[in-house]
């Protein structure tokens, strides 16, 4: 008889394997996150879909280089108010647990449309900076598909002027940029995240 009590569903298990094998291949880190599926598979929490693990040790500006060395030098756009990188320009986000596993949806357009940041209801958990990098890059790199090719990404963050920072993957590059916090667009809005 076969033991399935600690077994990790297919789904999770697949997500699993992509992810370890995304660190392995492009940042040459061996990681065994079968602890972290098996505490997603037995908690209450339902995910919302596509795993994305996010390492507490590296910043948002290397996953931005590494998209520019997979892509070419060009392919990533930046426009801050705010001089400097993504990771020195942010200045408030949600917070967050040290290394952790999230789910998002994952589709092309988010999931919170035509609102702004003082508009999104208390309660939920949005997409932060590198949690939105980390997706775009890993589906980028798994399927040569992209997020937010009509629209922008609006991260819960805002830069050290208060402004909004965002990402978009229109035109054929990958962008991060800040914009008016009080910005709305109907392709455009906030993603809701599952925090493990």
């Amino acid at each position: 008889m076969i033991n399935t009590r600690n077994r990790l569903s297919d789904q999770l298990e697949r997500e699993k394997v992509e992810i370890e094998n995304f660190y392995s291949h492009f940042l040459g880190l061996k990681l065994d996150l079968y602890p972290n599926f098996l505490e997603v598979q037995e908690s209450k929490t339902k995910s919302l879909g596509r795993f994305e693990f996010i390492p507490e040790s590296i910043n948002e500006d290397f996953f931005i280089g590494l998209y520019e060395e997979l892509y070419g030098q060009g392919s990533v756009l930046f426009d801050y108010y705010c001089k400097g990188t993504v990771s020195s320009s942010i200045g408030f986000q949600q917070k967050r647990p040290k290394s952790y596993l999230m789910s998002h949806l994952g589709n092309p357009l988010p999931d919170v449309l035509n609102k702004n940041i003082s508009e999104v209801k208390d309660g939920f958990v949005l997409m932060t900076p590198k949690e939105g990098i980390i997706s775009a890059l890993r589906l980028r790199t798994s399927e040569d598909c992209r997020l937010d090719v009509h629209g922008s990404t609006y991260f819960f963050a805002v830069d050290k002027l208060g402004n909004l920072l965002r990402m978009s993957g229109y035109n054929g590059y990958f962008s991060v940029r800040s914009c008016d916090s009080c910005n709305r667009n109907k392709n455009s809005g906030f993603r809701k995240v599952s925090i493990f």
